[in-house]
């Protein structure tokens, strides 16, 4: 995404991921980065059920790793 944004082309780029890579650090630097620098990209995360044969209700302290209410969950 960062390689398009410098190209100053119209495209963008997906990351799709399950929810277990999103307790990973390199999630979150993924994250900050592409926020930070405004690249275009779009993170879609999917609780698929495959968090390090962790269930999901014990892989996050929250009630999950989104709202419904945020436009996704």
């Amino acid at each position: 995404a960062y390689a398009l944004k410098r190209e100053n082309t119209n495209r963008a780029v997906i990351c799709y991921f399950g929810e277990g890579a999103a307790s990973e650090g390199d999630a979150h630097a993924g994250f900050n980065f592409s926020a930070t620098l405004e690249c275009p990209l779009i993170f879609f995360c999917r609780n698929n059920g495959y968090a390090i044969s962790t269930p999901t209700n014990e892989q996050y302290r929250g009630d999950g790793i989104g709202k419904p209410e945020w436009g996704f969950c």
